[in-house]
């Protein structure tokens, strides 16, 4: 039977947010479900690809582009087709599950959650240990391998652009790393406890998050300093590059704040 011929039901895409190696994906969380990539039903006369916009949108919240597909799952469903209960007759119906990669663009400001109780971005260390506790002998698990394989493959490499107080806001923020200044003029520096090395505090900004808020919130979890008169210094623009060119592009922020008071430091 040819591919075309089969029903394409439910096309599923990995939205990755940030840098690739750490394939960062927006998992929602439906109350009546467990955890899962985004999905959603192909209705008559849309297309997979509409589908797969359409279901991040309402799932997530976001917009993305870029979309590729990278495979599919077969799966078979038998069906009665009549309604005789002793004879019933069944026919196999053979569907299509589209697998998909997608990059996140921007984040909708007037989401609803409707389908999903929240979304989350993870690493791919954490979405493995998330999606593990499905009862599906690890399926999702090693859709997320194959893909994460298949994107190392795509992005050819990757190049990095300092812009000097350029921040971009049609460019997805993905991390924001802080400068944070006391009353004396001396900076602070962190080392988290899995790290041999310092580093300035800072992290990965959650879905909706402004670089400012990030900057803050990130400060505050990683030294316990509240931090004010936040500014952008500076922005890496991160450009991952396929054959074609530019496939995708996202912005780490570089902030400097003042920190007023210093407190004692509880290590957590």
């Amino acid at each position: 039977m040819r591919y075309n011929c089969w029903r394409h039901d439910t096309p599923i895409t990995l939205a990755q947010k940030g840098f690739w190696i750490l394939l960062a994906l927006l998992i929602p969380i439906n109350p009546e479900e467990p955890d899962n990539f985004i999905f959603g039903y192909v209705e008559t006369g849309e297309t997979p690809i509409n589908t797969v916009i359409k279901a991040t949108q309402e799932e997530a919240g976001v917009e993305i582009n870029n979309i590729v597909q990278m495979g599919y799952i077969l799966a078979e469903k038998k069906v009665e087709t009549s309604s005789n209960k002793k004879h019933p007759k069944v026919s196999t119906i053979n569907t299509a599950i589209n697998i998909y990669h997608s990059f996140v663009t921007s984040v909708s400001s007037n989401w609803n959650k409707q389908e999903t109780q929240h979304r989350q971005v993870l690493n791919s260390k954490n979405t493995k240990k998330i999606l593990s506790k499905r009862n599906d002998n690890n399926q999702l698990v090693q859709i997320l391998d194959y893909v994460a394989e298949y994107v190392k493959k795509l992005i050819l490499k990757i190049e990095f652009e300092f812009k000097k107080k350029a921040y971009n806001p049609t460019l997805p923020t993905s991390q924001v790393f802080n400068f944070t200044k006391n009353k004396e003029g001396m900076y602070c520096i962190v080392r988290d406890f899995n790290e041999q090395h310092f580093s300035l505090p800072g992290g990965g900004c959650d879905l909706g998050e402004s670089w400012e808020n990030c900057s803050i919130r990130e400060t505050l979890e990683e030294t316990q300093m509240e931090t004010s008169n936040t500014k952008i210094i500076g922005v890496y623009v991160l450009s991952y590059m396929a054959q074609t060119g530019a496939l995708h592009q996202v912005q780490h922020i570089r902030t400097l704040s003042n920190c007023d008071e210093t407190i004692e430091f509880i290590t957590r």
